[in-house]
């Protein structure tokens, strides 16, 4: 009871002193008076204009106010929400009669000077700085919240990194100038935060197995993923979860409690307690609005019947968006129904059975209202143009936006990840414009190089020199228009190569081509003109009169193609007119048929070659989906049929390629890429057998060995193999082959001006002397890694490493004798 007494006294005695040091003293604390405001001003602001803190307080002149009374703790209360200032105290400064004259009294809030980040990598600070910038602003005020809501970015910024048990800290330090203060931010982040376990409680549906794998967070048994607990990742995670079970029709599954459980300071143990109740079903569907298309053939895009699982997700791709375009807002927006809406809507729900009402407003057909282009620097606007499906007055359709899209990252022009649209909707007149956005890209490739090519110096090896040039986006157009055109005219979308390469006496090459691919320009039809010049030489004396045993071969060609309707357009047809004229003096013997060999005399080629290419690559550099697949066939006249043999050693022949290539995405970098390809080389007469040239050679990189290649054998890669090495190869080449590989590939850099990838690949081919020994099951495999990149003027750049699996020869040898390297310089080998 004393203690009670006592401190009943002391709070009162307390109470007292408080009233004691009112800002408004004891004079006015005597009685309950009404007085007026004379007269209001500011003391301590040097930030703040005066009036601008009178009018937040509330006061004003002329007011009359109670003394003591609840106006002044009002405005004390009102300045203290700005948070504005540190202390805050209103005093009577004079009195005259009934006037009263104020002052506010204020400390201001320090202003921030600089902060520092403690205790963290340098490779740390920018972002997190980044992070702060509107937070810690220079200047401005440095309140109790303010460093809160720091400290609070700071922890959030360390756990998306993985560091859950981060400490934060902020002490202030006096600033040099009046009113200044600097933060010392300092950063204990710890130890990442593994998960050690991750239990589910209330499943029995799905198994723990199943929940475990969709989960992107990972527990430390699992040998893949992330095992760093990350807030943001665990909480997409659980929306994962409710995901995967709306598609098994359980709509009312839900996560009551996700529980974080701490082991350790840097384990967690992760529990989700579920909830799964019962699936549902779709009942009936029912269509309205619907007048272009009838029930029929809407039921048949949807592709959903009475009885299946209720799947929200299926149901809206299936409405709105599928990878295949096989939905119902596709059908409508790829024949011009660009107003086209679409809504399910729940009819009736009973006994776990949903029936639906899909509600369609077909709208207007829209047309296209103006097309315009943007970023070309370089190409001109016809070239873009010509190449667009969406043309001003035709109807809208979202695939010809689309395909227009691919055909312009296929000219190779433009970066494709900058490539954009916009479009501009105009209800009114049911018409839609539409801007194409493009960023220029370095294409042409320039070559002045020194290269060393191990191949025997007899043959065309050793140090090997080459200056080339190819403009992919030329134009001939400007080159004669005198002062107005430039050292490299561009722009009108045509193609010129010049080349030339040499070992010195060994080895000489010229190559010179010109594509024109819309000749006329009307219709895609691409006109190349070409011609080359080879010559090989060794030292070894052949006569007195021949010194030097050789090969030289001189060529010309002349190639149409067409872009045909077929496939929505995307196959082209060309079709080649080509002569060449070969000289052989001893250079090398090729074997023929009958097992005789040649090795001297001149030859004459003439041939008509017509190929069909199907093409819908995504990319050319790095595809993520489509395929390329392409027919040939090659023929001479068939001279001995007619009567009249070789023709004075005018070779006879047909060949026949087959050439496939598909690419499809994994998932967000992953894509694989299946690849197939086949040759075969007959006779017209069997007697007259194969002519010595245009053959297969198989093996090496495809590309190193051109200058050892006779004239136009086709040369095909096959990794981990070296040039010649297959039996098939030798003596001139084989009549058929058979390639198959497999690739995984994973993008490392993708920049305007420089693309890269990694790639895994797995792969088998063979070739024979006949092809009647044709056997694409008998094929010699091979392993092994590689890179590639895209940079400007050189192109495609890469790098493999094969193990060819079948090399009896180095049976018990170290599995490094098995592999070679190939480099890749210019483009990408068959």
């Amino acid at each position: 009871m004393k203690k009670t007494k006592l401190c009943t006294l002391l709070c009162i005695l307390l109470m007292a002193k408080l009233w004691a040091q009112s800002p408004l003293d004891s004079s006015l604390n005597t009685s309950t008076e009404w007085l007026e405001i004379g007269g209001i001003s500011v003391a301590g602001a040097t930030n703040t204009n005066p009036q601008t803190i009178v009018m937040m307080s509330g006061l004003k002149i002329g007011q009359r106010i109670q003394i003591p009374g609840p106006s002044i703790q009002k405005a004390i209360r009102t300045l203290w929400q700005q948070q504005l200032f540190s202390d805050i105290q209103v005093v009577e400064t004079d009195r005259k009669g009934d006037i009263l004259f104020l002052q506010i009294r204020l400390i201001e809030m320090p202003r921030l000077a600089a902060f520092q980040l403690l205790g963290i990598p340098q490779k740390w600070e920018t972002p997190l700085r980044k992070k702060l910038t509107n937070l810690l602003v220079i200047a401005e005020k440095v309140t109790p919240d303010t460093k809160k809501k720091a400290q609070n970015a700071v922890q959030e910024w360390l756990q998306e990194k993985g560091y859950f048990f981060a400490k934060v800290s902020i002490a202030e330090k006096v600033g040099e100038a009046p009113a200044q203060v600097s933060l010392a931010i300092h950063i204990q982040p710890g130890n990442k935060t593994k998960v050690k376990t991750i239990q589910f409680i209330g499943n029995e549906v799905v198994n723990d197995t199943k929940l475990r794998k969709i989960l992107e967070t990972k527990s430390k048994q699992v040998p893949f993923g992330k095992k760093s607990f990350l807030p943001a990742v665990f909480l997409h995670d659980q929306q994962k979860i409710i995901q995967y079970y709306q598609q098994l029709g359980y709509l009312d599954a839900k996560i009551n409690q996700a529980i974080v459980d701490t082991l350790s300071d840097k384990s967690l143990q992760l529990t989700l307690q579920l909830s799964e109740g019962r699936p549902y079903f779709f009942g009936n569907i029912s269509w309205k609005g619907n007048a272009v298309y009838t029930e029929k053939t809407l039921q048949k895009i949807l592709g959903i019947q009475k009885g299946d699982v209720y799947n929200p997700i299926l149901l809206e791709q299936r409405l709105r968006f599928d990878p295949k375009d096989k939905d119902i807002s596709s059908l409508y927006l790829d024949h011009g129904y660009l107003f086209f809406q679409v809504e399910p809507v729940v009819t009736h729900m009973e006994n776990q059975q949903i029936d639906l009402e899909i509600q369609i407003t077909e709208g207007p057909l829209a047309t296209i209202g103006s097309v315009e282009i943007s970023g070309n620097e370089k190409t001109h606007e016809h070239v873009i143009r010509r190449e667009l499906r969406t043309q001003p007055g035709h109807s809208f359709s979202r695939a010809d936006i689309l395909r227009s899209q691919q055909t312009l990252i296929n000219l190779g022009y433009f970066n494709p990840e900058t490539l954009d649209l916009k479009t501009t909707v105009n209800p009114e007149n049911g018409t839609v414009d539409l801007q194409y956005i493009v960023e220029e890209k370095p294409s042409s490739k320039y070559e002045l190089a020194a290269s060393w090519n191990p191949g025997s110096s007899d043959q065309g090896g050793g140090l090997v020199g080459t200056v080339g040039l190819t403009l992919t986006n030329f134009s001939l157009r400007k080159l004669f228009q005198g002062n107005k055109g430039t050292f490299t005219p561009m722009g009108d979308g045509q193609t010129l190569s010049l080349r030339a390469q040499s070992t010195g006496r060994d080895y000489q090459a010229y190559n010179f081509s010109f594509t024109e691919p819309w000749l006329g320009g009307k219709r895609p039809n691409s006109l190349t003109l070409a011609g080359f010049h080879q010559r090989f030489t060794n030292t070894s004396s052949v006569t007195a009169e021949n010194p030097f045993a050789s090969l030289s071969v001189t060529g010309a060609s002349l190639q149409l193609g067409s872009r045909l309707p077929w496939l929505k357009g995307n196959v082209v047809a060309t079709t080649e007119l080509s002569f060449q004229h070969i000289y052989l003096n001893g250079l090398d013997e090729v074997l023929l048929e009958d097992g005789s060999t040649i090795s001297k005399g001149h030859f004459n080629n003439f041939y008509l070659k017509q190929s069909l290419t199907y093409y819908t690559l995504s990319d050319p550099f790095f595809p993520t989906k489509g395929a390329k697949i392409t027919l040939s066939g090659q023929w001479t006249p068939p001279y001995s049929l007619l009567g009249n043999g070789l023709c004075s050693n005018w070779m006879e022949y047909q060949k026949y390629r087959l050439g496939t290539a598909w690419y499809t995405s994994l998932n967000k970098k992953w894509v694989v890429k299946l690849n197939g390809q086949m040759g075969w080389l007959s006779a017209y007469d069997q007697t007259v057998g194969l002519p010595p040239f245009e053959r297969f050679e198989l093996g090496g990189n495809g590309i190193n060995s051109q200058q050892l290649a006779f004239a136009g054998n086709d040369l095909i890669a096959l990794r981990g193999y070296p040039d010649n090495y297959l039996e098939g190869t030798l003596n001139g080449g084989g009549a058929s082959f058979a390639k198959f590989s497999v690739e995984l590939r994973y993008p490392l850099i993708n920049t305007p001006s420089t693309r890269a990838f990694l790639l895994a690949f797995g792969e088998g081919g063979n070739i024979w002397k006949s092809s009647r020994q044709f056997n694409p099951f008998d094929l010699k495999p091979t392993v092994g890694l590689g890179i590639r990149m895209q940079v400007p003027f050189l192109g495609t750049i890469g790098l493999d490493y094969g193990l060819g699996l079948d090399k009896p020869e180095l049976a018990g040898q170290k599995w490094t004798k098995y592999g070679t390297f190939n480099f890749i310089l210019g483009f990408e080998p068959e």
